[in-house]
């Protein structure tokens, strides 16, 4: 059961990660054909939620069951099935958190976002640096959350910034943790390298 466990994990981040159901985005410029390239990323970007929502709903029936298991195994005085089962539902946590995170950097790697209106432009790169276009040479990190967000920081500005996506990563509220002055929000734009 554990190892069968470890596979489809294995095999869900895999599939979380290989980038099928996406497309690069080619620049078109008749309308159709903008049309066409829109109208199926947001068809996958509806799939994507329905198959995480399905996984998380999964993933959390087994770790209940698990957990009635345990308390059975621990009234028939079996603490080493109870270690084991113990084991298996941290182990489906940790594969959990694995692939919200997987699932959040596919999103945004390699994706800019308006800042502050046209003024400023944040990039997050598919390396893992950040650039903003009003801090020239000065190079940046980024890191994606479990719960979503992504938090982008750089040597040029004070303070590491949380954006916060809209459900088809259209769009993103953003501030920082220490400063509550600074509030942005802004769409996404064509990838800016």
């Amino acid at each position: 059961m554990y190892r069968l466990t470890l596979f489809a994990a294995c095999l869900i981040v895999a599939l979380a990660t290989s980038g099928a159901g996406t497309i690069d985005d080619p620049k078109f410029k008749s309308p159709p054909a903008k049309k066409a390239a829109e109208d199926f990323k947001k068809g996958v970007a509806k799939l994507d939620e329905k198959y995480r929502k399905g996984l998380e709903k999964a993933r959390a029936d087994y770790v209940k069951a698990l957990g009635e298991a345990r308390k059975e195994a621990i009234k028939a005085n079996d603490l080493e099935e109870a270690q084991r089962i113990v084991a298996a539902i941290k182990d489906a946590d940790d594969t959990a958190t694995a692939n919200r995170i997987a699932a959040v950097r596919q999103r945004v790697a390699g994706s800019s976002w308006e800042w502050h209106g046209r003024d400023g432009i944040v990039s997050l790169h598919a390396d893992g640096t950040s650039t903003a276009t009003w801090m020239k040479g000065e190079k940046g990190c980024w890191h994606a959350n479990a719960d979503g967000t992504v938090v982008w920081w750089t040597s040029g500005h004070p303070w590491a910034a949380v954006m916060k996506f809209n459900a088809n990563y259209s769009a993103h509220e953003s501030g920082t943790p220490t400063k509550d002055d600074l509030k942005r929000a802004g769409k996404r734009i064509p990838y800016l390298p």
